[in-house]
């Protein structure tokens, strides 16, 4: 009789002890709230490459309108790219016959990624165009 009551006093204390409750909560929640920082600092860093992205083509665009051909406007894009998309940046500057500068910026998402395990699907894209000023 002895040993059924010691297991009965040894239920009912880890009834009334909780203390391992908040380690299990603790457990569950841990890989959403991890989901959803990694989650924050991707869109985050992704904001930013396209910023620089969208920041880099209007000062080519900008360029351009003043008489700089479209090879030396690419070149200038590419310098003012961040160096962790510089290298895989895919960068058009085109005139028309109307005279509109246009610089395009395409770099793969993957590339605008700062956490591997995460990455963007797809590309982000800088597109700007700009009228060219008149010959002085």
């Amino acid at each position: 009789m002895r040993p059924n009551h010691l297991r009965q006093g040894l239920l009912q204390r880890l009834r009334r002890d909780r203390s391992a409750a908040a380690a299990a909560e603790m457990a569950l929640l841990l890989p959403a709230l991890l989901g959803m920082t990694f989650s924050v600092i991707q869109l985050g860093f992704a904001g930013v490459t396209y910023s620089a992205m969208m920041s880099s083509a209007r000062t080519g665009a900008r360029e351009m309108t003043f008489g700089m051909d479209d090879d030396d406007a690419e070149d200038a894009v590419r310098a003012q790219l961040p160096g962790w998309v510089r290298a895989h940046a895919n960068i058009t500057a085109t005139e028309d016959l109307a005279g509109m500068a246009r610089v395009q910026i395409t770099v793969p998402a993957a590339r605008a990624s700062l956490i591997p395990f995460l990455p963007f699907p797809g590309n982000l894209s800088a597109d700007i165009t700009m009228p060219r000023v008149a010959d002085r």
